[in-house]
């Protein structure tokens, strides 16, 4: 195989994911979601780690 046929095999994916074209509109659409839904992950997680959040003393966290 010639350099240039390296080339092009390298810029060839391996896995062949489908590509589809999108507007500006909906791929900003898709990241403020994917961003919130990482808000909502890390939200959902302290909240049910609440219990064992502890101050400098040894006391539970609390209101």
């Amino acid at each position: 195989m010639d350099v240039q046929g390296e080339d092009q095999a390298d810029r060839q994916s391996r896995f062949g994911f489908p590509h589809r074209a999108s507007g500006p509109f909906s791929i900003i659409v898709s990241r403020l979601a994917l961003a919130f839904g990482f808000i909502v992950l890390g939200t959902v997680v302290v909240f049910l780690g609440r219990s064992g959040y502890r101050d400098s003393t040894g006391h539970p966290v609390g209101c």
